[in-house]
């Protein structure tokens, strides 16, 4: 399940996002490491120039896998026409 948002102000953009995935199940996999449920959260802005978008985003997910390290984080930029 997840929730998606998005604001358009002149030519700015704002967005968001959030999911959180049910696995369902406590499966054992090598080393007796077991599963878990997971989220991910994105926000990020954008700027819309003459004829060419840009954004940034930052993302931070979390593992399938409960004795891993379970945060995971990006930085994304993107620019097209």
């Amino acid at each position: 399940m997840g929730l998606d948002i998005s604001y358009t102000q002149a030519d700015w953009n704002f967005f968001g996002a959030y999911s959180y995935t049910i696995i369902g199940d406590e499966v054992i996999v090598e080393n007796n490491v077991t599963s878990q449920n997971t989220y991910a959260l994105t926000l990020g802005a954008g700027y819309y120039f003459v004829q060419i978008y840009m954004n940034s985003s930052y993302n931070l997910s979390s593992s399938i896998y409960r004795d891993e390290e379970s945060n995971y984080k990006t930085l994304f930029h993107f620019m097209g026409f």
